[in-house]
């Protein structure tokens, strides 16, 4: 059994996160890829929630 390496995020990523999840929305996508992998757009938006929550992302 296998681990997939996980992304530690920095204020910098988040922010390109987010960035690369309002792309993805905006142009309908289900699914966008980020650091190599795969994102769901749901999964996304509780993720950028949480960066906010975590103080990584600021709220707008």
């Amino acid at each position: 059994m296998s681990m997939e390496e996980g992304i530690t995020f920095t204020k910098e990523k988040a922010e390109a996160f987010r960035d690369a999840y309002v792309d993805a929305l905006q142009q309908g996508k289900d699914t966008f890829t980020f650091e190599g992998k795969g994102v769901f757009i749901d999964y996304a938006k509780y993720m950028c929630e949480h960066l906010v929550n975590a103080g990584l992302l600021d709220k707008s």
